[in-house]
């Protein structure tokens, strides 16, 4: 994954509560060896579920309700059993010995908790205390030599409920119930103080027990992970994006739904049962629930494979949406003074909000070209220079385009729609240089000092993409019929790579692919026009050059390491940026020896970042990274719980001007909405 080289230090003192860790969800038959913490699910031997979250941190001292999750809860017909991996074994149970929680109530007045409302409560309360004497006997021998002791399991069950807390107090959103901050980043703590969201320690409340002849669920049927899947599903987070995962899992768990979606977690884990997937489904730093594949997704499909499949769902209704960014030679001092004449001028030129139309001249055989030749077609039409398509993904162009694949009512909506930003999280966003990590990479981007002005949009394949994406589900369902394969989530619809549906979805997503680089380039246009009719200048001579251009919605065919073989692969990334190290073949000259330039955009009043790929993330997720900050709150509780005029207000006192088509609508995409975007990034850069 990709780093930004710093001075930074990572501390792994026991106290550092910002210190990333790694989770992996995985099958029993794949669970790893090594010292990696990790929280897996899978198959095994009479086995519906099985959790591990592990600590890396093994001389942190326990404490009544933890705020680290460094419990084993491995449950199986036999009982009890340990499953602490060999780096992590001074983890023994007796390490977590019980000392009440912060309802200081007595272990033997919760036992009400772990009985399910579905399930008979004098069979079940009989079976928890008949083995209770034993641990009130002897409280402090509670180890590996005794976890065959089912009270034991009763003791552990109510440990892994303790670590979340059962009210949501202001306070409780920003500390846990040791009272550490959740996060030391002081913005985190001051919008997740306002937005009353809780994010204190998560309730692991989706554990299948079995105990002898006994099965019952926590939290009921919808709470069960896969247990079909192929290859283990990996989460990277820190302390904080970690207990936002599990708010996600532990709200749906609930209610029942989540805006129709299923939550990250367990979309992670239905992805990775999907035919001919390979090494790991990821889930990186920003996931959070999207339709089919979570946001912050990355999943590849091994071509080989007859039964590898495609899914829509992998890619994202708006494909190809990405992010590129612009650089000039204009410093902050020179644009605070025409600071609200810019912005004003930029929202004159580019057409926001939903059903935006364009100010590109464009007909229907126009666009067919547009949509075979991608930023070749507005190279031919002048809209970008010879250099730009240098500095971007696929130099702009997927070759493997058949516009023949896209409906009539794709290109309906697409027609009007060229070179406009549209609504949701879009934005074109004047920024400022506030710190360069490392001088060499940066000047190679032509960013060479602080205070420098970039210019950063963020913007797909508006209609046309969402239609594609749809037309694709439709006839996917058909073909799932027909070639009887099964999926965990309907919304998961999928085809066979090598079958018409499949093909077809492939050359019309690459279609939809060309189109969004094509109206982020005339975007590009007419943002260069902007500057140039504020400043007085031309385009060339404030040094508007693209420094690179990145996807986060899309599947490519990738050749990639798989168990010591080179193996050609369906890569999809949705919500993911592609990061692929110096001396890839794919990236530009430029850029061959820091590696390629990945884009990170935050939010509305925090920052963004630009990082380099590196070597690792091939190996870790094949070459790519997150893509943003990833929400932390549904656009529906955003509205419930954010005043439109408190927002302007913050950004304004920020010193931020800000243009939108609709204001009422700012709070969805406000600050408090998202994860904060350094947490996510420092993740990144911890495991590289």
């Amino acid at each position: 994954m990709p780093t930004p080289p710093s001075a930074q230090s990572y501390s792994t003192d026991a106290t550092d509560v910002d210190q990333p860790l790694f989770l992996a969800v995985s099958p029993a038959r794949h669970r790893r060896s090594h010292g990696d913490p990790i929280l897996s699910w899978g198959p095994g031997p009479r086995t519906t579920t099985t959790l591990a979250v592990n600590n890396t941190m093994p001389h942190r001292p326990p404490h009544g309700a933890i705020s680290r999750v460094a419990l084993i809860a491995t449950y199986s017909r036999a009982g009890l059993r340990e499953t602490c991996t060999p780096r992590l074994a001074t983890w023994k149970l007796v390490d977590l010995e019980f000392k009440g929680t912060h309802h200081n109530r007595p272990l033997e007045s919760v036992s009400d908790d772990l009985i399910p409302p579905d399930r008979n409560h004098n069979s079940t309360q009989r079976i928890i205390d008949s083995r209770l004497n034993s641990v009130r006997a002897d409280r402090k021998a509670w180890g590996p030599e005794r976890s065959k002791n089912a009270g034991n399991v009763r003791k552990l069950f109510h440990l892994i409920r303790s670590t979340g807390p059962r009210e949501h107090l202001v306070s409780e959103t920003i500390k846990d119930q040791n009272g550490s901050l959740i996060s030391s980043k002081g913005d985190a703590k001051r919008i997740y103080e306002k937005t009353y969201y809780s994010h204190a320690s998560s309730v692991v409340s989706t554990v299948t027990l079995i105990v002898k002849n006994l099965d019952y669920e926590i939290g009921g049927e919808e709470t069960h992970f896969p247990s079909d899947t192929l290859v283990e599903g990996v989460f990277y987070v820190n302390d904080f994006l970690e207990k936002l995962m599990f708010d996600e899992l532990r709200n749906f768990t609930r209610s029942g739904d989540f805006g129709g979606f299923l939550p990250g977690m367990k979309q992670i884990g239905n992805v990775a049962a999907l035919p001919g997937i390979v090494h790991r489904s990821v889930g990186l730093p920003d996931v959070h629930s999207g339709y089919g594949f979570a946001i912050g997704n990355m999943a590849a499909f091994d071509l080989s494979d007859p039964n590898a499949v495609v899914s829509p769902g992998g890619v994202g209704f708006d494909i190809n949406c990405g992010v590129r960014l612009l650089r000039t030679n204009l410093t902050l001092k020179q644009v605070l003074p025409v600071k609200e004449k810019l912005t004003q001028t930029l929202f004159d030129h580019i057409p926001v909000g939903v059903g935006s139309k364009g100010v590109i001249p464009m007909d229907a055989q126009a666009l067919e070209e547009a949509l075979e030749m991608g930023m070749d077609w507005s190279l031919r039409q002048g809209y970008v220079w010879a250099d730009d398509k240098e500095h971007c993904e696929e130099y702009g162009r997927m070759l493997q385009a058949d516009p023949s694949k896209v409906s009539s009512r794709a290109k309906k909506r697409g027609l009007p729609q060229l070179g406009t930003l549209g609504a949701g999280n879009h934005y074109a966003e004047i920024q400022v240089v506030e710190q360069i990590f490392d001088k060499h990479a940066a000047t190679k981007m032509g960013i060479d000092q602080l205070n420098q002005v970039v210019l950063m949009i963020h913007c797909g394949s508006r209609g046309m993409g969402h239609q594609v994406a749809t037309d694709a589900l439709v006839a996917m369902e058909r073909a799932m019929k027909r070639d009887k394969i099964e999926v965990n989530d309907r919304q998961l619809a999928c085809a066979r790579v090598d079958s018409q549906e499949g093909q077809d979805y492939l050359k019309a997503m690459a279609a939809a692919a060309n189109y969004a680089w094509v109206n982020r380039s005339s975007m590009t246009f007419l943002a260069r026009q902007a500057f140039a009719k504020i400043f007085q200048s031309t385009p060339d001579d404030l040094d508007m050059h693209i420094i690179y251009d990145v996807s986060h919605n899309i599947a490519k065919v990738e050749e990639h390491w798989v168990d010591g073989k080179i193996k050609t692969l369906l890569v999809h990334r949705k919500g993911s940026t592609r990061a692929f190290p110096p001396h890839h073949p794919l990236i530009p000259v430029d850029y061959q020896l820091t590696g390629q330039p990945v884009l990170i955009g935050g939010t509305m009043g925090t920052c963004s970042y630009v990082l380099t790929g590196t070597e690792q993330a091939m190996t870790e997720t094949f070459g790519s990274t997150c893509h943003g900050a990833g929400r932390a709150l549904s656009r529906a509780k955003s509205r419930r719980n954010l005043d439109y005029t408190d927002v302007l207000e913050d950004l304004q006192a920020k010193g931020i001007s800000i243009r939108v088509a609709s204001p009422k609508l700012v709070m969805e995409e406000a600050p408090e909405s998202y994860k904060n975007v350094t947490d996510v990034v420092d993740t990144c850069k911890f495991w590289s």
